[in-house]
């Protein structure tokens, strides 16, 4: 049989074994995918709710009549991913 021919002859040349840490590697970098992605989900929902917040607390500022404080120079944070 062809394919176990090649098999016997990948695991005489020693490339059986990179094979193997190969798949390791490419499962090891789908997980950091998917916690990538869960962070994104957790960043985006924690942006919203501090929106909220903020804007609350903007409101609660005029209702009081009290003047919000400037800060020049200051800008929120952006995410960005290469």
């Amino acid at each position: 049989n062809p394919a176990e021919r090649r098999l016997i002859f990948e695991e005489a040349a020693g490339i059986s074994r990179f094979k193997a840490r190969k798949i390791e590697t490419l499962r090891r970098l789908e997980r950091v995918d998917q916690n990538l992605q869960r962070l994104l989900d957790i960043v985006e929902e924690v942006q919203k709710q501090l929106r909220e917040v903020l804007k609350g607390w903007i409101e609660l500022q005029v209702e009081r009549g009290q003047p919000l404080p400037r800060a020049k120079g200051i800008r929120p944070p952006q995410l960005t991913l290469a």
